[in-house]
């Protein structure tokens, strides 16, 4: 049995989801900029692309580090279409 944490709106996040969407939100406060298919995103969109199980598409992140090995970026981008 999954477990499962309402979000704004009515719809639920699975447990895993919800502790991407912490982490995620928590990276975004630091100032680490996030990226999905290569444009801007929030943490909320970031997640709803990943957990979408429907469209079979897979993410990977890349976790992208300055000259002086601090993360400042994060990219989702989409790597497969079955």
């Amino acid at each position: 049995m999954a477990l499962r944490a309402w979000k704004g709106g009515g719809d639920i996040y699975s447990f895993e989801d919800l502790s991407l969407l912490l982490k995620l939100t928590k990276y975004a406060q630091d100032g680490v900029e996030l990226y999905l298919n290569k444009e801007p995103a929030t943490p909320d969109e970031i997640v709803n692309a990943v957990s979408v199980r429907e469209n079979r598409d897979t993410y990977m992140p890349d976790y992208v580090d300055d000259e002086y090995g601090e993360l400042f970026q994060i990219r989702y981008d989409k790597v497969c279409e079955e």
